[in-house]
């Protein structure tokens, strides 16, 4: 916090273990820690802590000290601008930056030594945990309700087979807001080492109380902090594969690499993957995986995780996409790729309703028909969100500002809403994948058209200046504006869960100055 005391930091006494564990228990650097068979070893005790039921000290993400006075505000975090309360590290979007959107993104998602509270007051390798971590500890271990010498937490013991009854314990401390103590006894909310790259002012972290899992919140609220050091206990164990060895993209073009991490014989999750490209003038990567081809050459993605690497080609090239068109016997055809997209798993490319081009960028400050967040200047039906209170009522796309016909022509448009309905129900949908890319194949269900399909893929959206749901989810435009909000229009939404299982598909709405695929249709 800023105007923090200067502390000077002596080593903790040995720290307690309580009677009867049956646990292996070592030393780093004064410090001790408990051997769970997970990628890193779990220090027994909280920053600040005697013993492992004690609470320790709270800090606010990235700060070094407990806050002076004890008021845990934006006013008084360190990484902020007090002014405007945008962040001054860490900060992956230019819009959470200290200008907004004409700030700077340092693209920082891990604390540095520097900022490390564990590193900082504990020395040698300790450090915060990442969520990663965090996961790994949730899903390794068994978790069981209890207390030490009068202090709820939770024992959190190894299912390594190796490692049976090696236990830590996490006491639950609540947290500081502002000059308040909170959840004391009820909850505990540990930092990890990892930003929220979906917005810069939240950090992630270990939420225990009635469940216990990985949560993100607000930088400046005081949380408590325990801390790891490294292990080689599973780095020999780990692979990692990717989804496709080669992808071959248009400029422009996306496409997600998906990694696969196993530990041993298992597929896991919590393994911390990063990511690099060999040339990121041709294809860059971002933190989760997807590629954005740059200009026409190759380049080489790799992914790393615990020592162990992957890597697929990327080859960029000059080829503009061919639209044929399938009959699945409904009221119109369906192109079989997506605008922007040079085979039917490409993602394409992502667009802002009523826009013909694409951008880096999809804000409503950039948007082409906002005067304002949520005032139109095109496309309204109500005044209040018009300019000058004087909506023009239109409802459906031009065909000036539609994608499809002004990419295609020749009859080709956006789907309506009513056009996804009927695909959703006079069609078999199945969640699938095609050349590794997770998506829908969705077959024709009237007689002589069975065997006729589409791929759409799993493509998300560009939030701001990032994909989010990709693999998970799929959105797609319709050119039907929402009546009832018109800052947002109607998209088809489409999304299974890890089992494969359906979760969801229908119409929603969205804001329109979002990033969306397109997938076109023609009349029959």
């Amino acid at each position: 916090m800023k105007a923090s005391k200067v502390i000077s930091v002596a080593l903790l006494p040995l720290l307690f273990v309580p009677a009867g564990a049956q646990q292996r228990n070592n030393m780093e650097n004064g410090y001790e820690y408990v051997d769970l068979g997970l990628s890193v070893k779990w220090a027994t005790c909280n920053i600040g802590a005697d013993k492992p039921e004690d609470y320790g000290d709270y800090f606010a993400w990235g700060e070094t000290e407990t806050c002076y006075g004890g008021d845990y505000t934006w006013d008084n975090y360190i990484h902020c601008d007090s002014s405007w309360h945008k962040m001054t590290k860490y900060c992956t979007k230019a819009e959470w930056g200290p200008y907004g959107n004409d700030g700077f993104a340092d693209g920082n998602t891990v604390l540095e030594p520097v900022d490390d509270v564990a590193h900082i007051k504990w020395g040698g390798v300790w450090r915060m945990p990442t969520r990663y971590e965090c996961q790994e500890l949730v899903d390794a271990c068994t978790w069981t309700r209890t207390s030490i010498n009068g202090v709820d937490g939770y024992k959190v013991t190894s299912n390594r087979p190796g490692y049976a009854g090696n236990y830590i314990f996490l006491p639950l401390p609540g947290w500081r807001d502002g000059d308040e103590i909170k959840g004391v006894g009820s909850q505990g909310r540990y930092w990890s080492a990892s930003l929220y790259d979906e917005y810069s002012n939240y950090a992630c972290l270990l939420d225990i109380g009635e469940y216990y899992g990985i949560l993100h919140e607000q930088r400046y609220i005081g949380y408590t902090v325990r801390p790891v050091c490294s292990s080689e206990t599973w780095k020999n164990q780990v692979s990692i594969s990717l989804s496709d060895d080669n992808i071959l993209l248009p400029v422009k073009g996306m496409q997600a690499l998906v990694p696969t991490v196993k530990d041993g014989s298992n597929e896991v999750g919590y393994f911390q993957v990063s990511w690099s490209s060999s040339n990121p003038l041709v294809a860059s990567v971002n933190e989760t995986g997807v590629v954005k081809a740059v200009s026409i050459g190759q380049a080489v993605i790799t992914a790393f995780c615990m020592g162990k690497t992957a890597s697929s080609t990327v080859d960029v090239v000059d080829k503009e996409p061919v639209y044929e068109s399938v009959d699945l016997g409904l009221s119109v055809k369906w192109a079989t790729c997506n605008i922007g997209a040079i085979a039917p798993e490409g993602y394409g490319n992502y667009y802002a309703w009523g826009e013909t081009e694409t951008k880096d960028s999809c804000i409503w400050r950039n948007y082409k028909y906002s005067d304002g967040a949520d005032i139109m200047t095109k496309y309204s039906t109500k005044a209040y969100y018009s300019l000058n209170g004087d909506p023009d009522g239109r409802t459906t796309l031009e065909l000036a500002d539609d994608v499809a016909h002004v990419k295609l022509g020749d009859g080709w448009r956006m789907p309506t809403q009513e056009e996804f309905m009927e695909l959703r129900d006079s069609c078999i949908w199945t969640w699938t994948t095609l050349n590794g890319v997770r998506g829908a194949r969705v077959s024709g269900r009237k007689p002589g058209y069975e065997g006729n399909s589409i791929f759409l893929p799993a493509a998300g959206h560009n939030f701001m200046s990032g994909l989010k749901g990709v693999e998970e989810f799929g959105w797609y435009w319709s050119s039907t504006l929402f009546m009832d909000y018109p800052p947002n229009a109607c998209l088809f939404d489409f999304s299974y869960d890890h089992m494969n299982h359906w979760v969801q598909s229908g119409i929603t709405d969205y804001y329109r100055c979002d990033g969306i695929p397109v997938r076109p249709v023609c009349p029959k």
